[in-house]
């Protein structure tokens, strides 16, 4: 099998309305030369190609997957570098964009799910429920990446706010 270079850069982005946060973004990609970026609090319910050239360069513009925020909350994007991998498939859930990528330079393919998970507790088992629908859409070759919005321990926590 070749090897095939995988630069993966996940971020919440906090809103990409803001041309200045945008810049920041595609600096961070061109300086890391990213291959794969995952996006989650876009902010943004409407994305196109000239949105993902603006924020992640013209590479991307063509490859891409995008959950729409709700209002002014939420909003996932996964761009793919077009010199390394393409989407063969995509779907969308209420918290979640799923990929399967298939590499350029070999046979190789698999699933990318970005997520960004929702922040009131009572919608926390309905999403982890989602994933679990999702695992069951994807193939063994599956990276689940994102902002979850949960922890397993208070000490995961930055600070002392504990629910």
């Amino acid at each position: 099998m070749s090897e095939q270079k995988c630069v993966l850069l996940n971020w919440n982005a906090r809103g990409l309305n803001n041309p200045a946060r945008k810049k920041i973004v595609r600096d961070l990609v061109a300086d890391l030369r990213s291959t794969i970026v995952c996006l989650q609090e876009t902010k943004v319910s409407i994305c196109d190609g000239l949105l993902v050239n603006e924020t992640l360069g013209s590479e991307f513009a063509k490859n891409y997957a995008f959950l729409p925020a709700d209002e002014t909350r939420g909003g996932v994007l996964v761009g793919v570098h077009e010199d390394y991998y393409h989407i063969v498939s995509s779907f969308t859930t209420t918290n979640a964009v799923s990929v399967k990528l298939q590499a350029t330079t070999s046979n190789v393919s698999w699933w990318l799910t970005a997520v960004y998970g929702p922040q009131r507790d009572a919608d926390k088992l309905a999403f982890l429920n989602e994933l679990r629908q999702i695992s069951l859409m994807t193939s063994d070759l599956w990276l689940v990446i994102g902002d979850f919005n949960m922890i397993l321990q208070a000490t995961d926590k930055s600070n002392d706010n504990i629910n």
